[in-house]
């Protein structure tokens, strides 16, 4: 099973880890559990030994749902006396169930909906709070950029989440000889770009130290090396973060503007 639900202490296998160097099949136990937006992401410790020998630490990086890859290296899972299949289940009729299985499918299955709705509501709440500063709602600048991102017509609007970190020398140098109208537009998206990414930044930096309660240990650490290492640890939860709170900020955009 890929990417399983994890707890304190369980032993896990890496198969893949976006932007590090740990290798696939490097084994480490988890620490702790974090929940980011909705989803469930882990403080790992990596050694050198195997799935049932904790040995020699190698690292602590974190597991990011939304892009790493991992299992327990083989378990194998409890047998299922009867399982139904997809289509079987698709063409359930839970109007009409027939049968007491059938009822309890169709509950289970409202049920996954219902708690999948207040579930983006929450998120998108969750979202929206990290831009209010200071009495200030900072997320309007987003919307505002990517209202002239849509006008300018860069990209296919599905690939504007990157832009809101891109920055301007980035956006300049990689997309300026594009601009076949529109170029007052583009000055403006511009300009916006660096406070975008500023704001970005900045938002993920206060989601990653509320959610992983980090903030202290990083920076007030005497130990040098231990300081070292929780900042690098900073720094790669911002970087996989902030792809994560980019796409959805674009999510809300797009649901509601």
């Amino acid at each position: 099973m890929l990417n399983p639900k994890l707890k304190p202490k369980d032993r896990v296998r890496l198969l893949y880890m976006d932007g590090e160097s740990l290798t696939p099949n490097t084994w480490g136990t988890v620490k702790s559990v974090y929940n980011v937006f909705g989803s469930d992401d882990y403080s790992v410790v990596w050694d050198d030994g195997d799935k049932d020998n904790v040995g020699e630490k190698i690292s602590q990086l974190n597991l990011i749902s939304e892009t790493d890859a991992w299992d327990f290296g083989g378990r194998e899972e409890k047998p299922i006396e009867e399982k139904w299949s997809k289509k079987y289940k698709k063409n359930i009729d839970c109007k009409n169930p027939k049968g007491f299985s059938q009822k309890a499918h169709c509950q289970g299955r409202n049920k996954i909906t219902e708690n999948n709705d207040m579930d983006t509501f929450i998120r998108n709440a969750d979202v929206i709070k990290y831009f209010k500063i200071n009495g200030k709602n900072y997320f309007v600048d987003l919307v505002r950029f990517l209202k002239l991102l849509r006008e300018v017509s860069l990209v296919n609007m599905f690939q504007s989440a990157p832009f809101l970190y891109m920055g301007r020398e980035y956006i300049d140098r990689h997309y300026g000889d594009q601009v076949m109208n529109n170029e007052e537009k583009f000055q403006e998206l511009l300009d916006e770009a660096d406070n975008v990414r500023t704001i970005m930044i900045m938002v993920t930096m206060e989601l990653v130290n509320d959610k992983y309660d980090i903030n202290s240990s990083a920076y007030d650490n005497d130990d040098e090396d231990d300081k070292d290492e929780n900042q690098d640890k900073v720094l790669q939860l911002v970087n996989k973060h902030i792809k994560t709170l980019a796409s959805k900020v674009f999510q809300i955009y797009l649901q509601s503007f």
